[in-house]
């Protein structure tokens, strides 16, 4: 199973909301789509499908996948199986 672990959701979270001036989790779920309990649980690390919210980042505030890896301390490409296995 490919999971994509990050080490710092929250960090990306509050870059957002200080650069964007968001003044709550829930406005900012609002506008990357997410529901707010799935928004804090990606912040808490209890959810680790960082994937999904890097690409509603990349679409919503145009920020480079090279940026969000930097914030959050992921490579976002997960584990990748050897050749022959699947």
């Amino acid at each position: 199973m490919n999971h994509v672990m990050t080490k710092r959701p929250h960090t990306l979270f509050d870059y957002l909301r200080s650069k964007y001036r968001i003044r709550s989790d829930r406005r900012l779920a609002a506008l990357l789509e997410l529901s707010p309990p799935y928004l804090s649980k990606l912040r808490a690390g209890e959810r680790k499908e960082l994937a999904v919210m890097a690409l509603a980042v990349h679409e919503v505030f145009g920020m480079p996948f090279a940026e969000i890896r930097r914030l959050t301390g992921s490579d976002l490409r997960g584990t990748r199986s050897k050749a022959g296995e699947i």
